[in-house]
């Protein structure tokens, strides 16, 4: 791969995350698009159930819409429970049209117990994660935004 791909493709994905200004034009930038775990920077959309599973490998934007209470739910990693080291994830728990859908956290979520979803019909809450292997847990990076969905 091309020292100017890998700029451009660490520009594609990388380009909210600093200003790119702020770097000299002879700084290679490609070790920003090295996908050293094979990473999926794409969407998925996890389909509902009571009991959803999230699979950080599908994707690193997850979304569900609840259209009922999810009563218990789980983030993995290739299908298994263990957590690798620094893997972003974000996910979207979105309330239908009728809202008031309960959902609980996943188990092996550490975040703040006063964060919670958004009971508002329409409303997303987003959750910004990152894995922890020493911990085995997946990490809240901030508290959730909550924004109407689109």
């Amino acid at each position: 791969m091309s020292q100017e791909f890998k700029n451009f493709l660490a520009a594609e994905r990388a380009r909210n995350i600093f200003a790119f200004g702020l770097l000299r034009p002879d700084n290679p930038i490609g070790w920003i698009a090295d996908n050293p775990y094979g990473l999926n920077f794409s969407s998925h959309t996890v389909t509902f159930s009571t009991t959803p599973t999230f699979n950080a490998s599908s994707g690193f934007d997850q979304r569900i819409v609840l259209t009922a209470d999810a009563v218990a739910n789980n983030i993995q990693y290739l299908g298994i429970d263990t957590v690798p080291a620094g893997i972003s994830l974000s996910i979207r728990i979105e309330q239908d049209g009728t809202g008031n859908h309960k959902f609980k956290l996943p188990p092996n979520l550490l975040i703040d117990p006063s964060y919670a979803i958004s009971p508002d019909p329409g409303m997303v809450t987003r959750f910004d994660l990152v894995s922890n292997s020493n911990l085995q847990m997946w990490e809240c990076l901030a508290p959730p935004v909550i924004y109407p969905a689109s």
